[in-house]
């Protein structure tokens, strides 16, 4: 079979994809990539016009996987599954959250969710400007959590070490509620097996989301108040 013939671009892309999530972005050219695929890095041009093309098409790919939001009653139970669907593929390729950040150029899934975000704040009452921001504020807030959640030692051999560097260099009469903050981790977390310290980072993370929700929800309730009252 001829190789060059069954190039397509999405199997340029999915490749790539292969190629980040075992050696990270940085280690993604467009020679290693022909290499993958057995072809000449020329080749790959018939498919992608440059490497900025290439991460375009990878970041497109990657927000795809996230989801959209289902119709609900409640604008919340429609948004919270691809929120948390958002973070569980970013975790699977740290790489990806800095780089769908990073593009200058929208693609075409992020678009596309961008619209069906802010389209479900607006059918739950929320005015264009407060639906924008919400969609802002819940975008930013999962990418931080992700880029945070991504560089913490999650392997065991590298917690002890981690703990044991920081407590030595934060001082009790320094930094007191650092410090003690810091010991009732090392208690609760740092000692635990990986799936408790993965269950204390969902509910960190379900945490900061409840409270985006539930401060939207009341931003959401006294514009809807704001609106009555000006119609009366």
């Amino acid at each position: 079979m001829d190789v060059k013939k069954s190039l397509t671009r999405r199997v340029v892309l999915d490749a790539a994809i292969q190629l980040a999530d075992e050696n990270g972005l940085e280690s993604l050219t467009m020679r290693k990539l022909g290499l993958r695929l057995n072809v000449e890095a020329m080749s790959l041009y018939n498919h992608v016009s440059n490497k900025n093309d290439l991460l375009i098409g990878i970041a497109d790919c990657v927000v795809s996987g996230f989801g959209l939001p289902h119709n609900c009653n409640d604008w919340r139970d429609s948004i919270r599954p691809v929120c948390e669907k958002t973070r569980s593929q970013l975790l699977l390729r740290p790489w990806a959250a800095t780089l769908v950040q990073s593009l200058a150029s929208p693609t075409d899934a992020r678009l596309k969710r961008t619209e069906s975000l802010i389209a479900t704040f607006c059918k739950a009452g929320f005015s264009l400007q407060l639906a924008y921001k919400a969609q802002l504020a819940i975008e930013s807030y999962i990418y931080g959590f992700v880029v945070q959640e991504a560089r913490w030692p999650f392997e065991s051999k590298d917690q002890g070490e981690f703990a044991t560097n920081l407590q030595g260099k934060i001082l009790t009469d320094d930094y007191p509620y650092l410090a003690e903050m810091l010991n009732s981790i090392a208690r609760t977390r740092l000692i635990d097996d990986a799936e408790n310290l993965t269950n204390e980072y969902d509910a960190d993370f379900d945490f900061g989301l409840k409270l985006l929700f539930d401060g939207l929800e009341t931003v959401r309730l006294k514009e809807v108040d704001t609106i009555t009252n000006k119609s009366k």
